[in-house]
């Protein structure tokens, strides 16, 4: 295991145990070494656990994250992990509460996340669904 995935993996630890802005830091030092030697896929994989360490303390910052990784990910045609972006974007895009915006995102996460067959991305992104349906209105 890498550098980076190591910090990847202490930083969702610190994330789900409820210290996220202790994770921030780390994973900004990890982004900043794979980028500067041009690593896209581990840059664009550390920008969604970025975007999700912000969701919670600022999801307007998630918001920007989570949409860099999904021009990251389309970029470099990473299908895995622009599902993944996508939900992010959807959790920060409801935690600001542009529910409609949310739900497009998501819907949009679930249909990726089908067509990879990741299977912890789809329960994810379909129980994020389920509290979106009915309250964010027609689109």
């Amino acid at each position: 295991m890498s550098g980076w995935q190591l910090t990847q993996r202490h930083a969702e630890m610190l994330i789900a145990s409820g210290r996220a802005a202790e994770a921030i830091g780390e994973l900004l030092a990890a982004l900043d070494g794979v980028r500067s030697l041009g690593i896209r896929q581990p840059a664009t994989q550390l920008l969604v656990v970025l975007s999700r360490a912000h969701a919670g303390s600022d999801p307007g910052r998630a918001a920007e994250l989570a949409a860099e990784a999904v021009d990251a990910a389309r970029a470099g045609q990473f299908l895995l992990l622009e599902g993944q972006a996508l939900t992010a974007l959807a959790v920060a895009l409801r935690a600001l509460g542009r529910d409609a915006e949310a739900l497009g995102a998501a819907k949009e996460a679930l249909g990726v996340h089908e067509q990879t067959g990741h299977e912890p991305g789809r329960a994810e992104t379909a129980a994020l669904l389920a509290g979106l349906e009915g309250t964010a209105g027609p689109l």
